[in-house]
């Protein structure tokens, strides 16, 4: 059986590899024996209940003894870097029950080389471009028309369509809306929280294709790709009226053909502003960073603050809270709606408020999979698009709102509100152009390009 394994799973380049049916298949297909390509043609008009497939065995994973590493790799990829849930312990009988979200596997081991698939029941969820939930076991590709939900995740708060954090709005905006237009062909399932995946990884998710939608604070993306990292770069973006003149400027084309070849896509541009919430001093000048442990959001903030003497941590803004409430920073650079949806004003004793100019703004995009995308009937890729760019105007208005809000929310608790003035704006741009925007320029001509055409922009 290995031998008839190896040949015709591993070595057969024609993909006509062929999986064993049992009585429900074969009566389907009318005889014992179907390839890929058969069953990859039928799963498009049916949904598989049951499956039996013979799986080659390859190394396994130490924390998940006896798993194939093919199975291991499809369950990772759909739980998005963490361990999932299916296979947090090692089974205590022979037969294992996998859980993926998209697709339940039962499998029972065949031999020393393979494992034997007992069943393969797919969820209501229905995953699009092109990929049907298993590729990684059976490398089966399936129409995007069988698609009719896109999952969006993000950090942030959940709410409701009229209620709460701004960005979380937007995505129930964007969903009632793509329902509307395509008469119920496409849905929006929100994920608030962090819920489906943890932050960092829907970035990557999307890029795979494993995720269909993200509110993603751009920079975030930047130890993925490096570019990405202008997003959020010091004392380059000051005012609302700058970021709103990049979607349309050769910046905002070079980013966007950039993040394309990385198989992203960005239906909207929003741009936020950030202030600075503090557990003790405001931080306004240079100076006052001196000694502060401090929260920045990017690799390049980071350079900036060191500079200016400070120290800095890598967190998502999600965890600011629980940073600043054990003491491990002192300092919290976000932006105006994290800092009230974070409720970082019962931690802080003064903020830097980011209405009017700000050294630091953030481009955080509604971001979709460009592999889902590219799945997608062309009247559908254009209500995408068309509907998150009317939203934009919906998300700088929801930012700059919170740039009021900000203040008031954290007067209210006691804190000390101040403003930066021009010229401490222009303090921190120095110790930025050495810095922050010299490094990012040095690291590809890719970036030294981006920077530049960015610099144009005033």
């Amino acid at each position: 059986m290995w031998a008839y394994i190896k040949k015709h799973h591993l070595q057969n380049p024609a993909n006509k590899r062929e999986i064993l049916a049992d009585d429900k298949l074969a009566k389907i297909f009318g005889k014992p024996k179907v390839t890929i390509f058969e069953l990859n043609k039928h799963l498009a008009a049916f949904e598989v209940t049951s499956l039996r497939a013979t799986l080659p065995l390859h190394r396994p994973r130490s924390d998940a003894p006896g798993v194939p590493r093919s199975i291991l790799a499809h369950a990772e990829r759909l739980s998005h870097g963490g361990r999932p849930s299916a296979l947090l312990e090692k089974p205590k009988r022979p037969n294992l029950r996998l859980d993926t979200g998209s697709w339940e596997y039962r499998l029972k081991p065949h031999h020393d080389n393979a494992w034997e698939v007992l069943s393969m029941n797919i969820t209501r969820r229905h995953v699009l471009a092109g990929t049907l939930a298993a590729p990684a076991l059976l490398g089966l590709r399936g129409a995007a028309s069988a698609a009719t939900v896109l999952k969006l995740s993000h950090q942030f708060p959940g709410g409701s369509i009229d209620e709460g954090d701004f960005r979380d709005r937007l995505c129930r905006k964007f969903g009632l809306e793509l329902e509307k237009r395509t008469n119920g062909g496409l849905t929006v399932q929100v994920y608030p929280n962090s819920s489906l995946m943890k932050t960092n990884s829907q970035f990557s998710a999307m890029r795979k294709g494993a995720l269909d939608m993200s509110f993603y604070p751009l920079p975030y993306a930047g130890g993925e790709v490096a570019e990405t990292n202008i997003g959020l770069m010091p004392c380059l973006v000051t005012t609302y009226q700058q970021g709103a003149q990049w979607k349309n400027s050769a910046v905002g084309r070079r980013l966007t053909a950039l993040l394309e070849e990385k198989g992203i896509i960005m239906p909207s541009w929003v741009w936020q502003a950030g202030g600075a919430a503090s557990r003790t001093t405001p931080l306004v000048n240079p100076e006052d960073a001196k000694g502060m442990k401090i929260r920045g959001g990017s690799r390049e903030m980071d350079l900036m603050l060191k500079a200016a003497g400070a120290a800095t941590l890598n967190i998502p803004s999600n965890e600011s809270y629980a940073a600043m409430q054990t003491g491990a920073c002192d300092a919290v650079l976000t932006s105006s709606t994290s800092l009230i949806s974070f409720r970082l004003e019962e931690l802080s004793k003064s903020l830097t408020s980011s209405r009017g100019r700000s050294f630091w703004f953030m481009m955080e995009p509604l971001m979709m999979s460009k592999a889902i995308f590219d799945g997608l009937p062309k009247d559908q890729q254009n209500a995408i698009m068309e509907i998150g760019a009317e939203l934009e105007a919906f998300g700088t208005a929801g930012a700059q709102a919170d740039d009021e809000k900000v203040e008031k929310t954290f007067s209210k608790a006691g804190a000390k509100v101040v403003a930066l003035d021009e010229a401490s704006l222009n303090r921190w741009r120095d110790i930025a152009r050495d810095t922050a925007w010299k490094d990012y320029a040095a690291r590809s001509e890719s970036c030294a390009e981006l920077l530049k055409l960015a610099e144009t922009i005033v």
